[in-house]
């Protein structure tokens, strides 16, 4: 799997032991838990899908699944079947989930 930056960077913080892991400081501390955080909420925000001009969701299966195959689901925005429509990644980006509303 590819490394992410916020990994890169607490890889290098982890290789700097034992200044990292020996500050004495509990403002300094929070200060990089605080980087680190904010790095992650990043990384967060630029794995999400921009999805503001979506007007049509379909789902289509071409698995041999036993499911149908084809089209599954249509749901159109000028119909209102939904007014928002969302998406993320989870669980270390192998699941998609979809949301709309």
């Amino acid at each position: 799997m590819k490394e992410t930056a916020v990994q890169w960077l607490v890889e290098k913080l982890n290789q700097c032991e034992p200044f990292y892991s020996g500050i004495v400081s509990q403002e300094h501390k929070q200060y990089i838990d605080g980087i680190i955080e904010q790095a992650l909420e990043m990384e967060a925000k630029q794995k999400k899908l921009d999805l503001t001009n979506i007007t049509r969701l379909e789902v289509i299966n071409h698995a041999s699944n036993g499911h149908p195959i084809g089209r599954i689901l249509t749901m159109y925005k000028e119909t209102e079947d939904f007014t928002i429509v969302d998406a993320e990644f989870q669980d270390g980006h192998r699941t998609l989930k979809i949301f709309i509303s």
